[in-house]
């Protein structure tokens, strides 16, 4: 009789308790964010492999599960913290919250040019139909692959 009301007094004070772990844990596509995710960053599936870190990503089929790496126009939304695998999660360093960034050079880039969306996420300095202007070099790049840091912008579409 002493333990059937012992669990229930203690079914009586955890009810709440799990109650109020329901209503503050993410639901839906937010809960994804919950593992891989990064401080202050984003965590999404990745459509197709990202084998290098800093590469452009954009939102993918499900834009609130998946992302895809950026290409000259698609719309990006923050560069990846690290590599990962086809349908593995990946960390996402968001554009606009303020930090310096490192992004992946396409070809050389001076310090202090405007840098654009490129193919395979990587960033260059010139601007094309339709990509997207997302800063400015703090750094120069000296040829394709080389990593430099850039003052991140929100993302603005160029029209040529």
């Amino acid at each position: 009789m002493k333990s059937h009301i012992l669990a229930a007094l203690a079914a009586l004070i955890l009810a709440p308790l799990a109650a109020l772990s329901r209503s503050l844990a993410p639901a839906g596509a937010d809960a994804i964010n919950t593992a891989g995710d990064h401080e202050g960053g984003l965590s999404r599936i990745a459509e197709a492999a990202v084998n290098t870190p800093h590469l452009m990503l954009a939102f993918g089929t499900n834009p609130a599960t998946q992302v895809i790496i950026c290409t000259a126009t698609t719309e990006p939304i923050g560069l990846a913290y690290d590599t990962q695998v086809l349908n593995g999660r990946v960390g996402i360093e968001r554009l606009g919250d303020g930090a310096t960034k490192v992004g992946i050079a396409s070809k050389a880039i001076a310090a202090g040019a405007r840098v654009f969306t490129t193919a395979a996420g990587k960033l260059t300095d010139t601007a094309v139909n339709n990509s997207w202007l997302v800063g400015r070099a703090l750094t120069a790049a000296g040829a394709d692959t080389d990593e430099f840091e850039f003052e991140p912008c929100f993302p603005v579409k160029q029209t040529v």
